[in-house]
């Protein structure tokens, strides 16, 4: 597991790894508002790869549950698309290993963002604290009933699938950090 401190890292080792092995599908894990999007956009610009945001598959709203809220056979019918393409897939979303399990998928090489805020670890106040004010002063969103239902089932996420631990690399973002946005055109998902 490699610890990363900018984009640039982290492309140059997924590049790296390339070279050492062909990558089909790279995910991008983490927790909501980390990073994990823009990260993935501009990963996917620079190689260039497909990317497929999970959210565009979400059925907002019916349901509280993230992984029953997914379109599967959408997002399932996606992957094999881009499959057939010789560009990598890039996959981002939460839950992240969950996700991908239903869909009888593994990635390549799994990168995990974890984003300092207010002097916590975004992922680690997720993981320990239950409180909702101190989790909406982090995030800086006002928490709805179903945002802290999705702040529990993230926490079980990572305590069953422990993405963290099974990172190749991990992207440590603070927020005072600059993300280099990568233009709406180069979303493989959208």
């Amino acid at each position: 597991m490699k610890v990363l401190k900018d984009q640039e890292s982290v492309l140059q080792a997924i590049r790296e790894t390339m070279q050492l092995k062909p990558l089909a599908c790279i995910g991008i894990d983490g927790c909501m508002n980390s990073g994990k999007t823009t990260l993935a956009d501009y990963v996917a610009k620079e190689l260039p790869a497909t990317v497929i945001h999970v959210d565009e598959y979400l059925n907002k709203g019916e349901s509280h549950s993230h992984l029953e809220a997914i379109r599967m056979n959408e997002l399932a019918a996606k992957l094999g698309e881009s499959q057939e393409s010789i560009q990598p897939i890039i996959v981002e979303s939460i839950c992240l290993l969950k996700v991908l399990e239903q869909l009888s998928v593994s990635p390549d090489l799994l990168v995990y963002v974890k984003r300092l805020s207010s002097g916590t670890w975004h992922d680690e106040m997720h993981m320990e604290e239950s409180d909702s004010e101190t989790f909406a002063f982090v995030t800086k969103v006002p928490l709805l009933e179903e945002d802290t239902f999705l702040e529990n089932s993230q926490k079980a996420y990572h305590e069953n699938f422990e993405p963290l631990q099974k990172a190749d690399l991990i992207y440590e973002r603070s927020e005072d950090q600059s993300c280099k946005e990568a233009p709406e055109t180069s979303r493989g998902g959208r």
